[in-house]
């Protein structure tokens, strides 16, 4: 089938189609199956269907007119001008005007060649599930300081340093840390001409200095959100600093609790569970002979409430928050034999951020009532730290 002429009454005159077309196929049916009165009329009703679409196999007839040449050749050297020119553009501070150029002549170029033409509709079927796709991640992005993303439960938030200086910093740490090394050579080679006593006092020193800087090579790689190097490194200073017989209960808890935050970050959450733990015996051994309430047991709880809401148990995190971690932060320094009411201290000021996370988590769950009664009293406590 060739097409004669396109009429006011079927598609539109400035649509794709053009006259002395070939008509291949006209939804996936070849054409030869038709005469050309039923393929005029199987148009017509499929255009007056509602939302429904024609697909029609189409050919340009060689044999066109002067004028449809002369046409063709217009439209190629106009559109193909209007997306070089848009092209270059895009590179300059003029580069919306760039785009906008660029999808015209792509457009133009669609009115006469079927490359540009599939580009076109390829990209309107696309547009919805984009626009789709991309709604979801902002809103996602705007829900996650509730719920995926925990690093406030487990730490304050660091000062706002720009990662060329942090990996700047790093870079000296690393370069002292060789120093430190060929210093250990360096004095294992001079062990036996040296004073005994002398030895020993420059022992003392040299791993001083090299858990500072183990401590500080930590420290950087965490602020740069480098999880497995940091968690690396705090393995190592566990291994030979932290577990010693001699090192106090309570650096061994605060290491536990950064080890099983690493894990947490790096969605090894069964270990990152038991750390939380070991972090809470420690902080057990260390505090409950003396203190019934303290906020170190308090931030162990919190730990694990964040660890909860990581793995979507909201109302399990709730229950930390309030039955576990608050305790411990309003009856801040309340001794053994104390009763509840008994300590007149005000509360330890952690208790705000585990307030806060709560308010999060009610948010979050639409509980939005109870949520505004705790962030009134988070108002309240945060005016009473002030003053």
């Amino acid at each position: 089938l060739k097409i004669s002429n396109i009429t006011c009454s079927h598609l539109r005159k400035h649509s794709v189609l053009r006259s002395n077309q070939l008509v291949l196929r006209i939804d996936s049916v070849p054409s030869l199956v038709y005469d050309p009165p039923v393929a005029n009329e199987k148009i017509r009703m499929m255009e007056e269907l509602p939302n429904t679409s024609i697909q029609l196999t189409l050919l340009d007839n060689p044999h066109l007119t002067l004028a449809d040449q002369w046409k063709k050749v217009v439209v190629g050297v106009g559109g193909g001008t209007m997306v070089g020119i848009g092209a270059v553009m895009m590179v300059t501070p003029l580069h919306p005007i760039g785009h906008a150029m660029a999808i015209g002549g792509v457009g133009l170029l669609g009115t006469q060649y079927e490359a540009p033409r599939r580009a076109i509709q390829s990209a309107k079927q696309r547009m919805p599930s984009f626009l789709k796709n991309r709604f979801s991640r902002m809103k996602s992005q705007d829900s996650s300081c509730s719920t995926e993303d925990s690093s406030d439960w487990c730490t304050p938030v660091e000062s706002a340093n720009s990662k060329r200086q942090l990996k700047a910093a790093l870079q000296q740490a690393l370069k002292r840390r060789q120093e430190l090394e060929k210093r250990r050579q360096n004095s294992t080679v001079q062990f036996f001409n040296a004073d005994e006593n002398n030895n020993e006092d420059d022992d003392n020193t040299y791993e001083k200095d090299v858990q500072e800087n183990l401590e500080l090579i930590r420290q950087l790689h965490y602020q740069l959100e480098q999880w497995k190097k940091a968690l690396q490194i705090e393995e190592e200073l566990y291994g030979f600093y932290y577990c010693s017989p001699t090192s106090d209960s309570l650096v061994r808890a605060q290491s536990h609790n950064r080890i099983g935050y690493l894990h947490q970050q790096l969605r090894d959450y069964s270990t990152s569970h038991d750390h939380y733990m070991a972090s809470l015996q420690c902080f057990e051994c260390k505090i409950r002979p003396t203190y019934r309430y303290h906020a170190d047991m308090g931030e162990a709880w919190n730990a694990l409430a964040g660890l909860a809401v990581a793995e979507d148990k909201y109302d399990f995190a709730m229950d930390l928050l309030q039955q576990k971690a608050e305790p411990h932060f309003r009856h801040h320094g309340q001794l053994k034999m104390q009763q509840d009411d008994a300590s007149e201290e005000q509360p330890h000021p952690e208790i705000l951020k585990c307030l806060h996370n709560q308010v999060q988590l009610l948010q979050y769950m639409n509980q939005h009532e109870t949520a505004q009664e705790i962030k009134e009293e988070v108002e309240h406590l945060s005016k009473v730290f002030s003053s």
